[in-house]
């Protein structure tokens, strides 16, 4: 026995296997149709029985009655397909608003990213104002007190200019 299982390789084995259950399932379901037409053969002849005892109208009202529960269990079957359906649906919904949630935090990132370069861009463009607004500053600083410089220089042979003026009319006539 061992022999024969170290001849067959794993893929044999796995053939055989396969085969196995097939032959397997296929007996199954010719017994299960064979003990489903005995169950009926038992049912009809029971059906005889009750209809000798009973009369018809008893069985044709439990019949009648059998029927409502088939129906009901007919909706019952309707609605739970029904429910797993919209279930699947909601499931895949659920996975559609999620990516697309991802898909949105990935365009916020991306877009805080680029407002960040753009303050950075701003705030380099401010240094660089201040920059020559300093510069400016100590120039017009420069100018102004060279222009204070000759103004003084200026002012000062005015005023005494204007004061001798004063002098000679005022005080020397």
């Amino acid at each position: 026995m061992k022999e024969a299982q170290s001849l067959i390789s794993s893929e044999g084995k796995s053939e055989l296997k396969e085969t196995i259950r097939e032959v397997i399932a296929e007996e199954f379901k010719d017994l299960k149709s064979k003990l489903l037409n005995e169950l009926k053969e038992q049912l009809r002849r029971d059906q005889a029985f009750w209809e000798s005892i009973l009369g018809p109208s008893a069985l044709s009202m439990h019949e009648r009655h059998i029927g409502v529960h088939d129906n009901h269990y007919e909706e019952i079957k309707v609605l739970r397909e029904e429910l797993n359906k919209k279930h699947i649906e909601l499931l895949e919904r659920i996975v559609r608003v999620e990516t697309e949630l991802k898909n949105q935090r990935e365009l916020i990132k991306a877009f805080m990213e680029s407002v960040d370069k753009r303050f950075e861009a701003v705030d380099k463009r401010f240094d660089s104002m201040d920059k020559r607004f300093e510069e400016l500053t100590k120039y017009v600083d420069k100018r102004i007190g060279t222009l204070e410089k000759l103004m003084f220089a200026f002012n000062v042979p005015m005023l005494l200019g204007i004061m001798l003026l004063l002098w000679k009319v005022f005080i020397m006539p």
